[in-house]
Protein backbone atom coordinates (compact mmCIF):
# COMPACT_ATOMS: atom_id res chain seq x y z
CA UNK A 1 0.00 0.00 0.00
CA UNK A 2 1.42 3.43 -0.92
CA UNK A 3 2.28 6.01 1.65
CA UNK A 4 -0.37 8.38 0.37
CA UNK A 5 -3.10 5.79 0.20
CA UNK A 6 -2.72 4.05 3.48
CA UNK A 7 -4.90 4.77 6.40
CA UNK A 8 -2.56 6.38 8.92
CA UNK A 9 -2.56 5.34 12.51
CA UNK A 10 -1.90 8.08 14.91
CA UNK A 11 0.52 7.16 17.60
CA UNK A 12 -0.60 9.23 20.49
CA UNK A 13 2.25 9.47 22.91
CA UNK A 14 1.13 12.53 24.79
CA UNK A 15 2.09 12.59 28.42
CA UNK A 16 -0.31 14.67 30.51
CA UNK A 17 1.19 16.48 33.43
CA UNK A 18 -0.79 18.16 36.20
CA UNK A 19 0.61 20.41 38.86
CA UNK A 20 -2.67 20.49 40.79
CA UNK A 21 -4.54 17.37 41.81
CA UNK A 22 -3.48 13.78 42.01
CA UNK A 23 -5.88 12.28 39.47
CA UNK A 24 -5.18 10.94 35.99
CA UNK A 25 -6.75 11.46 32.59
CA UNK A 26 -7.10 8.85 29.86
CA UNK A 27 -5.30 9.47 26.56
CA UNK A 28 -7.18 9.39 23.27
CA UNK A 29 -6.50 5.67 22.95
CA UNK A 30 -7.82 4.91 26.41
CA UNK A 31 -4.53 4.26 28.17
CA UNK A 32 -4.34 5.90 31.58
CA UNK A 33 -1.06 7.53 32.48
CA UNK A 34 -0.15 8.24 36.09
CA UNK A 35 1.25 11.64 36.96
CA UNK A 36 4.68 11.95 35.33
CA UNK A 37 7.44 14.28 36.51
CA UNK A 38 9.33 16.64 34.20
CA UNK A 39 12.57 14.96 35.24
CA UNK A 40 11.48 11.82 33.41
CA UNK A 41 10.29 13.80 30.40
CA UNK A 42 13.64 15.53 30.06
CA UNK A 43 15.71 12.37 30.28
CA UNK A 44 18.21 11.91 27.43
CA UNK A 45 16.85 9.79 24.61
CA UNK A 46 13.16 10.39 25.40
CA UNK A 47 12.19 11.77 21.98
CA UNK A 48 14.53 9.45 20.08
CA UNK A 49 13.02 6.47 21.87
CA UNK A 50 9.53 7.47 20.71
CA UNK A 51 10.77 7.92 17.14
CA UNK A 52 12.44 4.51 17.18
CA UNK A 53 9.17 2.89 18.24
CA UNK A 54 7.02 4.74 15.70
CA UNK A 55 5.90 3.62 12.26
CA UNK A 56 5.55 5.53 9.00
CA UNK A 57 2.49 7.78 9.13
CA UNK A 58 2.46 8.18 12.92
CA UNK A 59 2.17 11.46 14.81
CA UNK A 60 4.22 11.90 17.97
CA UNK A 61 3.14 14.59 20.43
CA UNK A 62 5.79 15.94 22.80
CA UNK A 63 4.75 17.82 25.98
CA UNK A 64 6.48 20.96 27.21
CA UNK A 65 9.91 20.49 28.72
CA UNK A 66 13.59 20.71 27.86
CA UNK A 67 14.97 17.68 26.04
CA UNK A 68 18.75 17.47 25.88
CA UNK A 69 19.08 15.32 22.79
CA UNK A 70 20.43 15.04 19.27
CA UNK A 71 17.74 13.19 17.34
CA UNK A 72 17.54 11.48 13.96
CA UNK A 73 14.17 11.19 12.19
CA UNK A 74 14.36 8.42 9.61
CA UNK A 75 10.64 7.66 9.26
CA UNK A 76 7.73 9.46 7.61
CA UNK A 77 6.25 10.89 10.80
CA UNK A 78 4.92 14.12 12.26
CA UNK A 79 6.73 15.38 15.35
CA UNK A 80 4.58 17.96 17.14
CA UNK A 81 5.56 19.95 20.23
CA UNK A 82 3.01 21.22 22.73
CA UNK A 83 4.23 24.83 22.53
CA UNK A 84 7.06 26.29 20.45
CA UNK A 85 8.20 28.44 23.37
CA UNK A 86 8.26 25.76 26.05
CA UNK A 87 8.98 22.52 24.18
CA UNK A 88 12.73 22.74 23.72
CA UNK A 89 15.19 20.40 22.03
CA UNK A 90 18.69 21.39 23.13
CA UNK A 91 21.66 19.89 21.29
CA UNK A 92 24.11 20.68 24.06
CA UNK A 93 26.47 22.46 21.63
CA UNK A 94 27.24 19.21 19.82
CA UNK A 95 26.52 18.21 16.21
CA UNK A 96 23.08 18.58 14.59
CA UNK A 97 20.20 19.00 17.01
CA UNK A 98 17.69 17.38 14.62
CA UNK A 99 18.65 15.42 11.53
CA UNK A 100 16.00 14.58 8.93
CA UNK A 101 16.86 11.40 7.05
CA UNK A 102 13.61 10.67 5.19
CA UNK A 103 10.82 12.40 3.26
CA UNK A 104 7.30 13.53 4.22
CA UNK A 105 8.38 14.55 7.73
CA UNK A 106 6.77 17.43 9.59
CA UNK A 107 8.28 19.24 12.57
CA UNK A 108 6.15 21.79 14.40
CA UNK A 109 5.97 23.47 17.77
CA UNK A 110 9.54 23.39 19.11
CA UNK A 111 12.41 25.59 20.11
CA UNK A 112 15.48 23.98 18.55
CA UNK A 113 18.75 25.33 19.88
CA UNK A 114 22.45 24.91 20.60
CA UNK A 115 23.93 22.86 17.79
CA UNK A 116 27.65 22.29 17.64
CA UNK A 117 29.86 25.05 16.29
CA UNK A 118 31.19 23.08 13.30
CA UNK A 119 30.71 24.59 9.85
CA UNK A 120 27.81 22.27 8.96
CA UNK A 121 26.31 21.74 12.42
CA UNK A 122 22.65 22.76 12.31
CA UNK A 123 19.53 23.14 14.38
CA UNK A 124 17.78 21.10 11.67
CA UNK A 125 19.80 19.31 8.99
CA UNK A 126 17.92 17.81 6.02
CA UNK A 127 19.84 15.05 4.21
CA UNK A 128 20.72 15.72 0.60
CA UNK A 129 18.24 13.21 -0.88
CA UNK A 130 15.28 14.06 1.39
CA UNK A 131 12.47 16.23 0.01
CA UNK A 132 8.84 17.13 0.70
CA UNK A 133 9.45 17.85 4.38
CA UNK A 134 7.72 20.63 6.32
CA UNK A 135 9.38 22.74 9.02
CA UNK A 136 6.77 25.10 10.43
CA UNK A 137 5.93 27.00 13.60
CA UNK A 138 9.27 26.61 15.38
CA UNK A 139 11.83 28.84 17.06
CA UNK A 140 15.33 28.06 15.81
CA UNK A 141 18.17 29.86 17.55
CA UNK A 142 21.78 29.77 18.68
CA UNK A 143 22.98 27.25 16.08
CA UNK A 144 25.86 27.37 13.64
CA UNK A 145 23.27 26.87 10.86
CA UNK A 146 19.64 27.31 11.80
CA UNK A 147 18.30 25.06 9.02
CA UNK A 148 20.61 23.31 6.54
CA UNK A 149 18.75 22.14 3.45
CA UNK A 150 21.10 21.62 0.52
CA UNK A 151 18.96 18.92 -1.10
CA UNK A 152 18.62 17.70 -4.64
CA UNK A 153 15.26 19.18 -5.64
CA UNK A 154 15.19 20.76 -2.19
CA UNK A 155 12.71 23.33 -3.45
CA UNK A 156 10.06 20.79 -2.43
CA UNK A 157 10.92 21.22 1.24
CA UNK A 158 8.85 23.95 2.91
CA UNK A 159 10.15 26.19 5.69
CA UNK A 160 7.36 28.42 6.93
CA UNK A 161 6.15 30.48 9.89
CA UNK A 162 9.30 29.97 11.95
CA UNK A 163 11.25 32.44 14.07
CA UNK A 164 14.91 32.05 13.11
CA UNK A 165 17.39 34.18 15.04
CA UNK A 166 20.90 34.38 16.46
CA UNK A 167 22.38 31.70 14.22
CA UNK A 168 25.54 31.91 12.13
CA UNK A 169 23.31 31.45 9.06
CA UNK A 170 19.55 31.33 9.51
CA UNK A 171 18.67 29.12 6.52
CA UNK A 172 21.38 27.60 4.34
CA UNK A 173 20.36 25.84 1.13
CA UNK A 174 17.26 25.39 -0.98
CA UNK A 175 13.54 25.29 -0.35
CA UNK A 176 10.29 27.17 -0.34
CA UNK A 177 10.96 29.72 2.39
CA UNK A 178 7.88 31.69 3.34
CA UNK A 179 6.35 33.74 6.15
CA UNK A 180 9.32 33.40 8.52
CA UNK A 181 10.79 36.00 10.83
CA UNK A 182 14.55 35.90 10.24
CA UNK A 183 16.65 38.26 12.34
CA UNK A 184 20.00 38.82 14.03
CA UNK A 185 21.85 36.11 12.11
CA UNK A 186 25.24 36.48 10.46
CA UNK A 187 23.34 35.83 7.22
CA UNK A 188 19.58 35.43 7.09
CA UNK A 189 19.22 33.16 4.03
CA UNK A 190 22.06 31.73 1.98
CA UNK A 191 21.19 29.69 -1.07
CA UNK A 192 18.45 29.64 -3.66
CA UNK A 193 14.74 28.94 -3.59
CA UNK A 194 11.35 30.58 -3.50
CA UNK A 195 11.70 33.24 -0.83
CA UNK A 196 8.33 34.83 -0.18
CA UNK A 197 6.59 36.85 2.51
CA UNK A 198 9.37 36.83 5.09
CA UNK A 199 10.42 39.54 7.52
CA UNK A 200 14.21 39.64 7.21
CA UNK A 201 15.93 42.15 9.48
CA UNK A 202 19.09 43.01 11.37
CA UNK A 203 21.26 40.37 9.75
CA UNK A 204 24.77 40.88 8.42
CA UNK A 205 23.32 39.98 5.02
CA UNK A 206 19.58 39.48 4.54
CA UNK A 207 19.59 37.17 1.50
CA UNK A 208 22.73 35.82 -0.16
CA UNK A 209 21.66 34.08 -3.35
CA UNK A 210 18.10 33.97 -4.54
CA UNK A 211 15.90 32.72 -7.35
CA UNK A 212 12.43 34.12 -6.68
CA UNK A 213 12.44 36.82 -4.00
CA UNK A 214 8.95 38.23 -3.63
CA UNK A 215 6.86 40.23 -1.15
CA UNK A 216 9.38 40.29 1.68
CA UNK A 217 10.26 43.05 4.12
CA UNK A 218 14.06 43.31 4.04
CA UNK A 219 15.26 45.90 6.54
CA UNK A 220 18.19 47.04 8.65
CA UNK A 221 20.66 44.53 7.24
CA UNK A 222 24.25 45.18 6.21
CA UNK A 223 23.20 44.13 2.71
CA UNK A 224 19.55 43.44 1.98
CA UNK A 225 19.99 41.17 -1.05
CA UNK A 226 23.36 39.95 -2.34
CA UNK A 227 22.56 37.84 -5.35
CA UNK A 228 20.01 37.72 -8.08
CA UNK A 229 16.93 36.17 -9.60
CA UNK A 230 13.44 37.57 -9.98
CA UNK A 231 13.21 40.22 -7.26
CA UNK A 232 9.69 41.62 -7.19
CA UNK A 233 7.37 43.41 -4.80
CA UNK A 234 9.72 43.70 -1.83
CA UNK A 235 10.09 46.47 0.74
CA UNK A 236 13.85 47.07 0.88
CA UNK A 237 14.30 49.44 3.77
CA UNK A 238 17.11 51.04 5.74
CA UNK A 239 19.89 48.65 4.71
CA UNK A 240 23.50 49.66 4.13
CA UNK A 241 23.11 48.22 0.61
CA UNK A 242 19.61 47.53 -0.67
CA UNK A 243 20.74 45.16 -3.45
CA UNK A 244 24.27 44.19 -4.45
CA UNK A 245 24.34 42.11 -7.62
CA UNK A 246 27.92 40.86 -7.56
CA UNK A 247 28.95 38.63 -10.45
CA UNK A 248 25.35 37.44 -10.78
CA UNK A 249 24.43 38.13 -14.40
CA UNK A 250 22.30 34.98 -14.44
CA UNK A 251 19.97 33.65 -11.78
CA UNK A 252 19.59 30.01 -10.78
CA UNK A 253 17.72 29.19 -14.01
CA UNK A 254 20.34 30.97 -16.13
CA UNK A 255 18.08 33.87 -16.98
CA UNK A 256 18.97 37.54 -16.57
CA UNK A 257 18.11 39.08 -13.22
CA UNK A 258 14.89 41.08 -13.08
CA UNK A 259 14.32 43.67 -10.35
CA UNK A 260 10.86 45.21 -10.58
CA UNK A 261 8.17 46.97 -8.57
CA UNK A 262 10.14 47.06 -5.31
CA UNK A 263 10.17 49.89 -2.81
CA UNK A 264 13.70 51.12 -2.07
CA UNK A 265 13.48 53.37 0.98
CA UNK A 266 16.18 54.95 3.20
CA UNK A 267 19.01 52.61 2.25
CA UNK A 268 22.52 54.04 2.48
CA UNK A 269 22.99 52.84 -1.09
CA UNK A 270 19.97 51.45 -2.90
CA UNK A 271 21.66 49.28 -5.52
CA UNK A 272 25.06 48.31 -6.86
CA UNK A 273 26.38 45.71 -9.30
CA UNK A 274 29.85 44.29 -9.72
CA UNK A 275 31.82 41.79 -11.80
CA UNK A 276 29.88 40.27 -14.71
CA UNK A 277 26.52 41.53 -13.50
CA UNK A 278 25.92 44.19 -16.15
CA UNK A 279 22.73 43.27 -18.06
CA UNK A 280 20.13 43.28 -15.31
CA UNK A 281 16.56 44.39 -15.96
CA UNK A 282 15.41 47.18 -13.60
CA UNK A 283 11.72 47.94 -14.07
CA UNK A 284 9.39 50.40 -12.37
CA UNK A 285 10.91 50.35 -8.90
CA UNK A 286 10.25 53.11 -6.38
CA UNK A 287 13.48 54.85 -5.39
CA UNK A 288 12.91 56.87 -2.20
CA UNK A 289 11.06 59.69 -3.93
CA UNK A 290 8.84 60.38 -6.95
CA UNK A 291 10.89 60.45 -10.15
CA UNK A 292 10.13 61.74 -13.63
CA UNK A 293 13.55 60.79 -14.99
CA UNK A 294 15.31 57.41 -15.17
CA UNK A 295 17.09 56.11 -12.10
CA UNK A 296 20.80 55.59 -12.71
CA UNK A 297 22.29 52.50 -11.04
CA UNK A 298 26.06 52.58 -11.02
CA UNK A 299 28.45 49.65 -10.76
CA UNK A 300 31.73 48.20 -11.87
CA UNK A 301 32.07 45.41 -14.39
CA UNK A 302 34.93 43.07 -15.21
CA UNK A 303 36.10 43.27 -18.78
CA UNK A 304 35.88 40.07 -20.82
CA UNK A 305 39.36 40.29 -22.30
CA UNK A 306 41.14 41.39 -19.12
CA UNK A 307 39.44 39.73 -16.14
CA UNK A 308 41.46 41.71 -13.63
CA UNK A 309 40.37 45.07 -15.06
CA UNK A 310 37.16 46.73 -13.88
CA UNK A 311 35.47 49.69 -15.50
CA UNK A 312 32.65 51.96 -14.38
CA UNK A 313 29.27 50.93 -15.82
CA UNK A 314 25.67 52.03 -15.52
CA UNK A 315 22.25 50.37 -15.59
CA UNK A 316 18.97 52.26 -15.73
CA UNK A 317 15.46 51.92 -14.40
CA UNK A 318 13.96 53.84 -17.29
CA UNK A 319 10.48 54.30 -15.86
CA UNK A 320 10.72 54.43 -12.06
CA UNK A 321 7.53 54.49 -10.01
CA UNK A 322 6.29 57.87 -8.83
CA UNK A 323 4.76 56.52 -5.63
CA UNK A 324 5.66 53.60 -3.35
CA UNK A 325 3.73 50.42 -3.98
CA UNK A 326 1.16 49.15 -1.51
CA UNK A 327 2.94 45.85 -1.00
CA UNK A 328 1.16 43.11 0.89
CA UNK A 329 3.78 40.95 2.51
CA UNK A 330 3.28 37.29 1.71
CA UNK A 331 1.04 37.77 -1.33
Amino acid sequence: MSYHGRKRNVLVLTVIVFFVGAGFIPSTVGIKEEKTTFKELKSPGYIQNLIDKASNGDTIYIPSGIYYENIIINKKIRLIGEDMNTTIIDGGNSGDVVRIADEWIKIKGFTIQNSGDGFYDAGIDIDIDCNKNIITGNTISNNSLGIHCYCDNGIYNTISDNTISNNGIGICGTGTIKSNTISNNGCGIQGHGKIKGNNISNNGCGIYGGETIKNNIISNNGCGIHGGGTIKGNIILNNEYGINLSSSYFNYYHKPNTIKKNNFIDNTRDAFFFGFSFLNFWRRNYWDEPRNVPKVISGEIRTIMLFSVYIQWFDFDWFPAKEPYDIKVGI
